[in-house]
């Protein structure tokens, strides 16, 4: 006498039951004070032209005239970052392990000596 499926169907119930538990008269929780006030927040000020002197780093100041200095426009920034992206991937790739595999087929005829 196998038993196990009988206890499969009466653990089977309470658990379809437990899934309808949710009703129709389900209502969305109201949204916290702070998510309203966020909502409705003013736009912050723009930041102004020279932003990254807001640090005072020379290092971040000089990386910044590099940068405008070599990327006259927004297609050759791009242009520029994709290159380097680019070159970052084979730099990558070139630490990775390297493995090739040839095959071949070749259908002959044996010949025997008679």
């Amino acid at each position: 006498m196998n038993r196990m499926p009988t206890l499969a169907a009466l653990l089977a119930v309470p658990l379809l039951l437990a899934g309808c538990a949710v009703g129709p008269d389900y209502h969305r929780p109201a949204l916290p004070a702070a998510a309203l006030a966020e909502a409705h927040a003013p736009a912050p000020a723009p930041l102004p032209d020279r932003w990254w002197q807001l640090y005072a780093d020379a290092d971040i100041d000089r990386l910044v005239a590099k940068a405008l200095s070599h990327n006259a426009d927004l297609r050759m920034a791009a242009a520029n970052l994709q290159k380097a992206r680019g070159l970052l991937g084979e730099a990558r790739a070139a630490t990775l392990p390297d493995a090739n595999a040839t095959a071949s087929y070749r259908r002959q005829r044996a010949q025997y000596l008679t």
